[in-house]
């Protein structure tokens, strides 16, 4: 091949590959702008999800509840009316774990704050998951009945680490699935020792120690 035929069989080659290029510059944009555009749309749609889970976890005594967002980001709620005694507010908060046999699970996590300890009122599963059907996918209430065994426990600094039975805890695994629901109730686990940590919790619990204190007068 002389020189002048591979200078030209170099320039053409060098068109596709330009337009190659370009349409794949052009399609990367296109991904960031639809990211972009759906990213609020998922985020208030699993909003919606968590507020109706929140529902399901307040008692059937509460009457007209009240749910404030925190600075913290958790969700209290209060009951205005209520059959019986005055129960305390019920804190939700949204976390997450990373560690489900396909990765990704959101959680909501509804808990009451007693004496240096916890109270998980409550767990749900903030859908779309993406577990496997007909394994991982009974944490989903719609699936199994198993997220209830998570509540009602107290949790304090000196709770040991929440385990599977296979494991030497008290939390039953699904059959032929033991990864989603271990990431579950480690993280179920986490999540209350870090708030146990917080210094949210300890003003909680000073304001509940000084309007104890004051009740006693």
């Amino acid at each position: 091949m002389t020189s002048i035929n591979r200078a030209a069989l170099i320039k053409k080659l060098k068109l596709p590959a330009v337009q190659l290029t370009g349409l794949f510059g052009f399609f990367v944009i296109l991904l960031f702008i639809l990211e972009a555009i759906t990213r609020p749309i998922i985020a208030e749609k699993k909003n919606q999800a968590a507020t109706a889970l929140m529902q399901e976890i307040v008692p059937a005594t509460w009457r007209k509840v009240e749910f404030t967002t925190l600075d913290n980001g958790f969700t209290r709620a209060q009951a205005k009316q209520h059959q019986g005694h005055v129960d305390q507010p019920i804190y939700f908060a949204q976390t997450l774990t990373q560690q489900g046999y396909s990765g990704r699970i959101d959680l909501l996590i509804g808990f009451q704050l007693q004496a240096n300890s916890i109270k998980i009122q409550g767990v749900r599963v903030i859908p779309p998951h993406h577990e496997t059907p007909g394994l991982g996918d009974k944490i989903d209430t719609s699936h199994s009945q198993w997220i209830y065994s998570l509540s009602p426990h107290l949790i304090t600094t000196q709770t040991k680490p929440w385990a599977l039975k296979q494991n030497g805890g008290t939390f039953d695994a699904f059959t032929g699935a033991t990864i989603t629901p271990r990431a579950v109730i480690q993280q179920v686990y986490q999540f209350a020792q870090t708030t146990l940590q917080s210094a949210w919790f300890r003003q909680q619990s000073s304001q509940r120690d000084n309007n104890l204190t004051f009740a006693d007068k």
